[in-house]
């Protein structure tokens, strides 16, 4: 599930100038069904978690750990974004009932 964050994005605009901006995680999330960013991507927080913890336990049991943790990365697009909502609006009124 999408996780509140805030990321800083670098972009150039259609004039070629550069520029950053701040975003709240809905804010993307926004822009993307709109269409003015045409994908997202959302890094697996939780993999990313235990990934940590299992490095750090490593290190003290073994005094090393593995140099490289791959974590899932997914890009959300209009439709993912879309169905992604679909699925929190079906999740929250379910935990209400």
């Amino acid at each position: 599930m999408w996780k509140e964050n805030t990321v800083t994005l670098s972009y150039v605009s259609a004039d070629e100038t550069l520029g950053t901006v701040s975003l709240a995680s809905e804010d993307i999330l926004a822009a993307v069904e709109k269409g003015v960013i045409s994908v997202t991507c959302d890094v697996d927080t939780t993999q990313l978690g235990q990934y940590s913890v299992e490095a750090l336990t490593n290190y003290i049991k073994d005094g090393r750990t593995n140099s490289y943790y791959n974590v899932d990365i997914n890009f959300l697009d209009r439709a993912a974004v879309e169905k992604m909502r679909r699925e929190a609006d079906t999740d929250e009124k379910a935990s209400v009932e």
